[in-house]
């Protein structure tokens, strides 16, 4: 599974060079911010849904951009909660439509995790995981440095197991996360020549 999500975001880096003239953001440099609804399914406890964050930096040198973020979501069931926190690479892939005022694009992530646990019938925990996605959206130029950003993604996830001194176990399964996320990028900086 690993493997094909790898050959995924390797293929969307093949199809960064060169660098083309239409970028994600009309400067070389942007931060974004976003709030996010997650939905987690998890096996047998059934699907809980959530609300987060996530914050990046990124670097748009054409049709090809790279972020470096963070990102957090709390899920709430009952008395029992899971709180997912990680820090991220995303590349996206910039799709020309002929528009000077949207931009849609592909995006893959590559995310270190980490979950917080209280699940009530065990003593509260937290394991260290990681998570590959593949997702897309569209970017509104609002003005020449802000964008709105709209997106989705999937985002399969794996968490170590743990296990507590008394001999009580917690087996985490892999388990698939989607994602609806809207916020908005500030571009900085001076393209040299030619862009979006």
């Amino acid at each position: 599974m690993v493997r094909v999500w790898v050959r995924q975001i390797g293929a969307l880096l093949v199809l960064s060079a060169p660098a083309a003239a239409s970028a994600q953001a009309r400067q070389p440099y942007s931060i974004q911010a976003s709030a996010l609804y997650t939905t987690q399914e998890l096996g047998d406890a059934g699907s809980v849904g959530g609300a987060g964050v996530e914050v990046q930096a990124r670097f748009n040198p054409g049709r090809f951009s790279y972020g470096l973020g963070v990102q957090f979501s709390h899920h709430q069931s009952g008395d029992q909660s899971l709180d997912l926190s990680g820090v991220f690479f995303e590349p996206r892939f910039a799709i020309s439509i002929g528009s000077d005022r949207v931009t849609p694009y592909m995006a893959g992530r590559i995310v270190l995790m980490r979950q917080n646990s209280d699940f009530v019938v065990v003593p509260k925990f937290s394991t260290n995981g990681f998570g590959l996605g593949l997702g897309g959206g569209v970017l509104a130029h609002l003005t020449s440095r802000v964008n709105f950003d709209l997106g989705a993604a999937y985002l399969r996830q794996s968490f170590s197991d743990k296990q507590f001194d008394d001999g009580g176990e917690v087996d985490f399964s892999p388990f698939n996360g989607y994602v609806a996320k809207a916020g908005f990028t500030f571009g900085f900086g001076t393209r040299s020549s030619g862009g979006a």
